[in-house]
């Protein structure tokens, strides 16, 4: 499995923000105006902040990859197939399970996103210390989502 290697970035001060989003296929790039709108309001702050960006959903997506879970949903309403899509019906159930019951109820999920957030937490702090603040010092905050609450309130 492939997971996206750990964002790493200097850090302007002492203060660094995480940012773990909910339910749904976030990429690289998808939280690009939600990082410029959160810069913009803590302009006026005295200390700027580091802000990473935790995507999970590779894992995610791994598992519905590696139980070919789409193609098995959609045996399952086959014989609704004159009522119902069931490829897009097999598609959007397969999905779900794949960013909200595998994560959850698999250890290998869990864990898989637990690793990877793990590696995020480190590589943050390690920044910092690049940047020449001492861990003590550091001030890492985390706002996180839906689902993403879930997994950062497991690994921590």
């Amino acid at each position: 499995m492939a997971t996206l290697p750990p964002q790493s970035q200097k850090w302007p001060a002492d203060r660094a923000l995480l940012l773990v989003h909910g339910v749904g296929n976030a990429r690289p790039g998808d939280y690009n105006a939600l990082v410029a709108q959160i810069t913009n309001i803590l302009a006026d702050q005295q200390k700027q902040y580091a802000i990473y960006v935790f995507y999970y959903d590779q894992v995610n997506n791994w598992f519905a990859d590696k139980g070919n879970a789409p193609l098995a949903v959609a045996s399952l309403f086959n014989a609704l197939r004159s009522k119902l899509d069931s490829t897009a019906l097999g598609n959007v159930v397969a999905d779900f399970a794949g960013d909200v019951i595998w994560p959850i109820l698999l250890l290998d999920a869990r864990d898989a996103v637990r690793t990877a957030l793990l590696r995020q937490l480190q590589q943050i702090v390690l920044d910092g210390k690049k940047a020449g603040i001492r861990q003590p010092a550091q001030h890492l905050s985390i706002i996180c989502h839906s689902l993403g609450c879930f997994h950062v309130f497991e690994t921590l």
